[in-house]
């Protein structure tokens, strides 16, 4: 690295691999412009040695290209990049399908290797890809080595690839498709459902091959250039003139250019890359259809070239060759029978079976919608059929099989309802609308999708591959090749390709191989010297060695003697003496730096000694510091600072820095060892030293530095003090440089230190002016003084050496020019040397030149852009997170809502609830059936809404449904996904719920809502929720990842299932006809009886049963909406006349969970109280409203009868008697809920109902008591019978009175 402020040089460090440590911007053009020139050279199939010209040639132009890396070796490796972005891409994509399919063909090289070429085929979300796995020579061309070579690239690009594979494609070799031993049954293994695909365009081939051998005068064309004019040009053109001036020859001419036209278009459409089975399908019908119109009617090339003429040349017709066809058929017709003959047989597979089936995946199979009869059932065998065939590896992959025919149904109607043309419809726009409702219908055609058609695309690689190892480079390795084919057949052209990618790939693999030729030095355990656990720092003072150790919350200082020369390190080191200092946990700056991270830090350890003392070594005097970690000091500091004895003794002082910020120290010569506090940084000490900061000849160093990892910096020197005290003092002055400070060191007067990201030097205080400033009164004593200003000031004006990532510097030396020299280590491990200019003490440090301002501005830019990157990908975590949790606080205020209301035990109304369902029915009509449809209401009433990932389900429990164990549930289980749903806003879904002729009503509806935590958190996240407790999944419903929220409990009866009818005058009559009641009752239920009663007629009209529920005025004019506005209000015992027929408007509009489905057909019209329909049985249907007074000869005249409405239903059928009986009595019960204090009915009432429901009681059971008398007293058992259906059919026919 070389800068206007210092001059690196690495020590063992390759120079170019050094450039990259921080990739500017420079750097990145450069790296730019080379792999875009690798590119193309791949691209274009041109050899590796264009590279060093190419690179030349930029050079010449102005491109910044550099002076490293322009070798044809460094191309390979650049190619090798890009093509290893392109295989990063292959494997996320394939990663992302479900299902895969492989294509692999062989052929030689030019090098006479047998290569085996590998691609895949896949479909996600409707989209086909195929894409280049890799090529690679085999050993020995048999069925063992080829699996085992094209098993080893779809390994290189994808884990698992074998539990995807739905089918194998080949050329149709017998190595391929062998049935014990092929290539494809050894990759297929157990898994039957693979399919194994001869390429249709190989199949094609070979038809007209078997074709054409049958056709006489194909065989007469094809050898009329060989008859014995094969070396005399001319002779052979007369002779191919004369063959085709005979017009049977031009005549079959003509018709082999139709025919061939027609193959050649099949041919085209069989080779592409993303054809379907179905498409190649329909392509092949087409193409034989057109080969049978020609078996009766001429093309156009054929009729122009069967007259006597053609383009003004005569042409002959040969007088034995008519002779010889009289009585054969025409060589056409021939040809063309064989031609038929040969695609039946070739293309026998793909018209039955499981590859028939997939003629779904082609729109244009399709019915037309107006064809009803078609469209009825369309698609359901063949997605049984593909079901039963897939069924393992839909499984596996998480594929719904038995929601599949569902979702088809639902899939197939919602297509055909909005889409008009078919034609131009694909499955990736499918996908998009719906993928949620449809899931895993969708992934099946992703599977079908995913099943190759032929091998083409490997046909087209190795005419690539043919381009690109050519005789010139018939050495290149399969890898190399492989990496070549990637970039040409899977990279964007040369505009469009961003070597961005590939160059963040290429840069820490180029960094680690260099790094990884560092030497490695081993230590054998023998010699080891000391055992101590806990060793942070190590100095050898004299002869002994000090460790500073943590253990057990103390520092431990510890003093070992040093071996003499001889004798063994591991027994000899004695110790000497142990010193103890507590830890103290530094919490001054948590809010910078944490404290496990300022407490990691090694403590510093030195040896001060006085300038005076005789030097262990021959070092000068003025040194600040020897090699061995030993600091000198001026006589006057050392006795002010560490005493009065220690500076007679001449003890060297063993000064410590340590993490929490306190700087100890204590003589090792004095009795009594004590460890002192001298003074707190703190903050972590980085750094101690000394400096020469006045003039050299005093006697040594006269300052001691000391400096925190958060950049304070403390210089302790000596100063003027009062004559009354002694006249000196150590003077502590601070100051802060920018920090953090990782490492530094000490020159003479210098510091230099290093943030991580710059090398910065700092010249310290000093100099004649300082000295002279405190002397002045009482300055000092005040602490004003104008130096100590001066000196804090100075500690600020720091100068940059541009260099960076620097962890570690020596003790700086000077070379013979007198420049200063570090030695640096830097993060990536390399060691270098830095050479700083020689100035003169008064001009400083240089200031940057004009020429490198501008990179240092662009640099410190792109460094700000750098941390602006960072920070916008922090704030966009930040925010997905605040998402995350506002997503599930609203969760939570939602499940909690529910759960209150839920949990409280007050059932409130549906039109009070938060969160609540309704239904309407609606009866239609589709592909001839009949069928009711329930339209389902969800209204958000809550002040929460409901966002992505809620689900809206809807549980339908039939009237067969149990609970019993061991019973088979028949509940279905409707899913409605949706995005948002803002308070006040409804959602409606639709879905089918019984087909005409059920009879299994009334049908109950569970609703509920459903948010899936995988969704929002992950699978991950989910899963430690649900780990969290019990509590958790017991209190918000948690199953399997799930919040489950039950809403509303809906009832559709046969109200709600009724059809009801435009009132005519031709309804048929509704009186009951006189017929055996058992029989009658049996009817109804459709069961047939054979035997004695066989032969007799039917009756004509079938026997009417009757049920009646009468209702009081008084209820109905307190809860009830009249009909019309003008009502007579004339008290609540005269009923008004719209009375009745607001009664059956409410009956029939009154949908499930509250819904009003309105008025239904034309039935209830103003002054009409008759309604005819038709119940889901087919039955007819009679509801009749009517007033009566209720009333008997006890009660008092003065009182009057009691108004009431009486409904009354009539059916031939006594299951839709019975259901509508209930429905009605279900609906007056909620008139009783609305308001039941109005509601509430009188003393007389209650007392006239109950004389009368008990004068019925005691009537119905003395009928019961009289059906016990057994047999024995003369009583049948059909007489018995009889007597109980009576008093059944009582039961339903008297009217109930509800008050």
């Amino acid at each position: 690295m070389t800068t206007s402020r210092a001059k690196s040089q690495p020590i063992q460090a390759a120079q170019t691999v050094q450039r990259l440590t921080k990739l500017q911007p420079a750097t990145k053009r450069k790296l730019d412009v080379l792999f875009r020139n690798a590119h193309a050279i791949a691209k274009q199939a041109r050899p590796f040695t264009d590279f060093t010209w190419m690179c030349d040639l930029d050079e010449k132009k102005g491109l910044p290209v550099g002076n490293t890396y322009r070798t044809n070796q460094q191309c390979r490796v650049f190619v090798k990049y890009i093509a290893k972005e392109q295989r990063n891409k292959l494997q996320r994509e394939l990663e992302k399908a479900k299902f895969c399919s492989i294509l692999s063909d062989g052929s030689t090289d030019t090098a006479v290797k047998e290569e085996e070429l590998v691609y895949t085929r896949f479909c996600i979300g409707g989209e086909i890809k195929v894409r280049f796995v890799g090529i690679q020579d085999v050993e020995k061309a048999d069925s063992a080595h080829i699996a085992q070579v094209i098993k080893g690239q779809m390994d290189s690009v994808c884990e698992g690839w074998e539990e995807k594979l739905v089918a194998f494609a080949t050329d149709g070799a017998a190595v391929m498709t062998g049935v014990k031993t092929g290539v494809v049954t050894r990759l297929r293994g157990d898994r039957d459902y693979v399919v194994r695909v001869h390429c249709m365009a190989h199949r094609q081939e070979l038809a007209f091959a078997d074709a054409i051998k049958k056709s006489p005068m194909f065989q007469r064309m094809q050898s009329s250039d060989s008859q014995g004019v094969r070396g005399v040009p001319q002779a052979k053109a007369r002779s191919l003139y004369s063959t085709a001036r005979d017009s049977p020859v031009l005549k079959f001419s003509g018709f082999l250019h139709d025919v061939l036209s027609h193959l050649s278009k099949l041919s085209v459409t069989l080779q592409k890359s993303d054809i379907t089975l179905a498409e190649a399908h329909s392509s092949l019908l087409a193409t034989q259809a057109i080969l049978q119109k020609y078996m009766t009617r001429k093309g156009p090339m054929m009729e122009a070239t069967s007259g006597q003429s053609y383009k003004g040349v005569e042409l002959r017709v040969a007088t034995a060759a008519r002779s010889d066809r009289a009585g054969k058929s025409a060589p056409e017709v021939t040809l063309l029978s064989a031609l038929q003959e040969s695609l039946t047989v070739r293309f026998g597979d793909i018209s039955s079976g499981v590859l028939a089936a997939t003629k779904l995946a082609s729109f244009r199979n399709w019915p037309d919608p107006q064809n009803a009869a078609a469209l009825a059932d369309f698609g359901e065998t063949e997605v049984d059929t593909l079901c039963a065939h897939f069924k393992p590896v839909l499984n596996s992959r998480d594929v719904c099989v038995e929601l599949i025919p569902d979702q088809w149904l639902i899939l197939r109607t919602k297509i055909y309802s909005e889409q008009e043309n078919l034609q131009s419809l694909n499955w990736s726009e499918v996908n998009r609308k719906h993928r949620e409702l449809c899931p895993d219908v969708l992934d099946l055609m992703d599977l079908v999708m995913s099943i190759p058609v032929s091998t083409a695309d490997c046909e087209r690689g190795f005419n690539t591959m043919k381009q690109v190892k050519t005789d010139w480079r018939s050495t290149l390795t399969s890898a190399s090749l492989t990496d070549l084919l990637m970039v040409q057949l899977s990279s964007p052209d040369i505009t469009n390709f961003d070597p961005s990618t590939a160059i963040e790939l290429w840069t820490p693999d180029a960094l680690a191989d260099d790094s990884s030729r560092a030497a490695v030095l081993e230590i054998s355990s023998d010699r080891l010297a000391v055992g101590e656990e806990g060793v942070c720092s190590v100095l050898l003072v004299g002869a002994g060695l000090l460790t500073l150790s943590q253990r057990d919350a103390l520092w431990w200082l510890t003093l070992y003697k040093v071996p003499v020369s001889g004798q063994s390190p591991a027994s000899s080191y004695e110790k000497l003496t142990e010193l103890s200092v507590p830890v103290v946990s530094a919490g001054l700056h948590a809010d910078t730096e944490g404290d496990q991270k300022r407490l990691g830090r090694r403590p510093v350890l030195i040896c001060v000694h006085s300038s005076d003392e005789p030097p262990p070594s021959s070092s000068s005097a003025l040194s600040s510091s020897s090699q061995d970690g030993h600091y000198r000091l001026e006589p006057v500091l050392f006795k002010l600072l560490f005493g009065v004895d220690a500076a007679l003794v001449k003890s060297p002082i063993i000064l410590c820095g340590l993490p929490d910020g306190r700087l100890c120290f204590f003589p090792l010569r004095l009795p009594g060892l004590r460890v002192r506090v001298l003074h707190s940084l703190e903050q972590p000490v980085v750094l101690i030293g000394t400096s020469v900061v006045t003039e050299p000849d005093v006697g040594g160093p006269q300052c001691l530095v000391a400096v925190g990892a958060l950049g304070r910096v403390v210089l302790v020197r000596t100063g003027e003090g009062r004559p009354d005290l002694g006249g000196k003092v150590a003077g502590f002055t601070e100051g802060c440089v920018s920090g953090p400070v990782v490492c530094g060191c000490v020159d003479r007067e210098r510091l230099y230190y290093s943030t991580g990201s710059d090398l910065l030097a700092l010249d310290l205080p000093g100099g004649p002016a300082e000295r002279a400033g405190p002397g002045r009164g009482d300055a000092v004593d005040h602490g004003e003084d104008t130096s100590t200003k001066t000196a804090a000031a100075a500690l600020q004006s720091s100068v940059s050496l541009n260099v960076c990532r620097v962890i570690a510097l020596a003790e700086p030396t000077h070379n013979t020019a007198g420049a200063v020299e570090l030695v640096r280590l830097s993060a990536r491990g390399r060691l270098q040397r830095i050479t700083l200019p020689n100035g003169g003490e008064d001009t400083g440090l240089p200031r940057l030149p004009s020429a490198q301002v501008g990179q240092r501005v662009r640099d410190l830019l792109a460094a700000i852009g750098d941390v602006c990157e960072r920070a916008s990908v922090l704030k966009s975590n930040i925010q997905s997170k605040n998402q995350i949790l506002r997503h599930l606080n609203q969760v939570l205020n939602i499940s909690f809502l529910l759960l209150d209301n839920k949990n409280s035990g007050e059932q409130l109304p549906v039109q009070e609830k938060p969160i609540r369902c309704r239904a309407v029915t609606r009866w239609s009509r589709l592909l001839q059936k009949d069928s009711l449809n329930l339209t389902c209401v969800l209204e958000n009433s809550s002040p929460y809404g409901l966002d992505r990932g809620w689900r809206f389900s809807v549980t339908v429990f039939p009237l067969s449904y149990s609970n019993a164990a061991g019973v088979e549930k028949s509940s279905r289980t409707f899913s409605f996904p949706f995005l948002h749903l803002h308070p006040g806003e409804t959602l409606e879904v639709s879905l089918p719920l019984a087909a005409a002729g059920d009879t299994s009503f009334p049908v109950t509806l569970s609703c509920s809502l459903i948010f899936s935590l995988n969704s929002l958190l992950g699978e991950e996240e989910a899963s430690r929720l649900l780990a969290s407790g019990d509590s958790v999944k017991s209190r918000l419903g948690l199953d399997s990842s799930c919040v489950s929220l039950a809403l509303d409990t809906l009832t559709v009866d046969w109200l709600d299932a009724l059809q009801v009818n435009r009132p005519t005058a031709s309804h048929r009559n509704m009186t009951s006809q006189p017929t055996d009641s058992i029989q009658a009752f049996l009817s109804t239920r459709q069961v047939r009886w054979s035997g004695r009663g066989e032969g007799r007629a039917e009756s004509a009209e079938r026997e009417q049963y009757s049920a009646s529920v009468r209702v009081s005025s008084e209820l109905l004019s307190a809860t009830l909406a009249l009909k019309t506005p003008d009502v007579d209000a004339q008290g609540p015992e005269v009923a008004p006349p719209s009375l009745c027929i607001s009664l059956l408007d409410w009956l029939l509009s009154q949908g499930p969970g509250g819904g009003e489905t309105g008025p239904r057909g034309d039935a209830i019209a103003r002054g009409s109280s008759v309604v005819h329909a038709q119940g889901p049985d087919g039955h007819a249907v009679k509801l009749t409203a009517k007033e009566v007074n209720v009333g008997e000869e006890s009660v008092e005249k003065a009182e009057g009868p009691l108004a009431a409405v009486e409904v009354q239903v009539e059916s031939s059928s006594m299951a839709a008697v019975c259901g509508l009986h209930h429905a009605v009595l279900r609906r007056v019960q909620t008139l009783l809920q609305r308001d039941p204090e109005k509601a509430a009915s009188t003393l007389r009432v209650e007392r006239l109902g109950l004389r009368q429901t008990l004068q019925r009681a005691e009537g119905l059971l003395q009928e019961i008591q009289q059906c016990r008398i057994p047999e024995a007293f003369g009583v049948s058992r059909g007489r018995m019978t009889q007597s109980l259906l009576s008093v059944y059919r009582q039961l339903r026919e008297n009217p109930l009175l509800i008050i």
